[in-house]
């Protein structure tokens, strides 16, 4: 397994070395800080893969499914016991758990967004 950024890193920073070993283009203190740059920005690549290497929690995602199912449950009954029009005691049941289903949906996109579905970010790395 290669880590291809790491391969462009390195090209670069060669490149950049040989050129500063032939000639100076430039000052010592801003070459030194294009390696700097070079390095941190590998360094926040690396970070940032780590939330695509690291699969969400199956137990955790399984309890919010439940969770949002007793909530669909319990919060019409919860509406009904505090607002006196069934129209109103309906439509705000309706709209809280639409609302929590819509939240619940997209942190199921959220959970691994590097994937091929048609709903999903189309990011190579």
């Amino acid at each position: 397994f290669t880590d291809r950024t790491f391969v462009v890193q390195s090209w670069i920073t060669q490149l950049v070395a040989r050129r500063h070993q032939k000639e100076v283009f430039v000052a010592p203190p801003i070459t030194q800080r294009i390696f700097a740059e070079l390095a941190a920005g590998h360094a926040a690549f690396m970070q940032a893969r780590k939330f695509v290497d690291t699969p969400f929690p199956f137990p955790y995602a399984q309890l919010n499914n439940l969770l949002t199912f007793l909530f669909a449950l319990v919060v019409p009954l919860g509406i009904v016991c505090y607002v006196d029009g069934s129209v109103l005691a309906f439509g705000g049941a309706f709209i809280s758990t639409l609302a929590f289903y819509g939240l619940a949906e997209v942190n199921r996109e959220l959970e691994d967004p590097f994937v091929t579905a048609p709903n999903d970010l189309p990011l190579p790395y």
